[in-house]
């Protein structure tokens, strides 16, 4: 990565004493602001990241506890460029160079075994715009998240630690997306109310492109309710979900594109309860509104809707 402008401030007051082997150090009333700063990574066309803004305000360091507490961490206006490659790799994991491991007859030393504990009282991120491109599939896809806030409390890797989380942004300048709930990150574990309203699929047409023998013209989706997930403990995650969605203005044709297939004006799913691990699929109530359907009995006997996935 090329950091093509940015302009660092920095107060602190510090603290040094040398107690038997290790030094004592520690920074306090710690304030920082990070302005104007534009992050490239080379080739691409589109700045990797700009923020106009990043401050970090009344921290303290305890280097020989390993130990960083953050009062808040506040920016606003950054735009982000996220980019899947042809081969699956997202551009985010060439930010870093790596190096061959070293050999595995070295011996840890007290520095390997430390880990560093991290407390954040308050996050505030506002007005952020992230585009992402996947460029993996045979017709890419432009994905632009904007007007993203968000707003936490209470965030640490301490082991079982729960922070307050809430995330609201719009998707494509159309649909509408929002979480809020408890998040922590050792595990990573959670329960958050997600509501996503006006959520346009055109756009996301590629990811079905080798799936369905059909052409997706209209369609939006919404979702409200209730999500859980849990990384601990070995196997699969544990996720589940409570709530309802729908699907409105829904309409499909023929890969030729000359004539309707499938279309209705609501699908809505109530009731819905989702576990994956185990699997688990539960819907209370379905309801289907202005439904039209055109159905061709084939010379195999086999009506056209059979073959609507591959």
């Amino acid at each position: 990565v090329e950091f093509k402008d940015g302009l660092l401030d920095l107060t602190t007051q510090v603290a040094f004493a040398q107690k038997g082997e290790e030094p004592d150090v520690k920074l306090s009333d710690l304030n920082a602001a990070l302005r104007s700063l534009r992050m490239d990574v080379p080739g691409e066309s589109e700045p990797l990241w700009r923020v106009p803004l990043l401050a970090l305000k009344d921290a303290t360091v305890d280097i020989s506890k390993r130990s960083v507490v953050i009062g808040s961490l506040e920016s606003r206006d950054g735009s982000g460029f996220v980019q899947r490659e042809q081969d699956g790799t997202i551009s985010y994991a060439r930010l870093i160079k790596t190096r061959a491991a070293e050999s595995e007859t070295k011996q840890p030393g007290p520095e390997d075994k430390a880990s560093w504990s991290v407390d954040t009282k308050r996050i505030a991120l506002s007005r952020f715009r992230i585009v992402f491109e996947d460029r993996a599939l045979a017709a890419p896809v432009r994905i632009v998240v904007s007007e993203l806030s968000v707003r936490g409390e209470n965030f640490s890797n301490v082991q079982n630690s729960l922070g307050k989380a809430t995330l609201q942004a719009k998707i494509n300048d159309r649909g509408t997306l929002k979480f809020a709930g408890t998040i922590g990150t050792r595990p990573v574990a959670g329960r958050l109310e997600v509501e996503a309203q006006g959520i346009d699929v055109v756009p996301f047409r590629p990811y079905l492109a080798d799936q369905v023998n059909f052409l997706l013209t209209s369609g939006m989706i919404g979702t409200k309710g209730s999500l859980g997930f849990d990384t601990s403990g070995d196997g699969p995650a544990k996720i589940n979900y409570d709530g309802s969605a729908h699907i409105l203005d829904f309409a499909t044709v023929d890969k030729s594109g000359a004539q309707d297939l499938l279309k209705w004006k609501s699908l809505a799913l109530d009731g819905i309860q989702f576990n994956l691990e185990p699997f688990h699929l539960r819907i209370g109530d379905i309801n289907l509104a202005d439904f039209y359907a055109r159905v061709i009995l084939g010379a195999d006997g086999k009506i056209n809707l059979q073959k609507l996935t591959t």
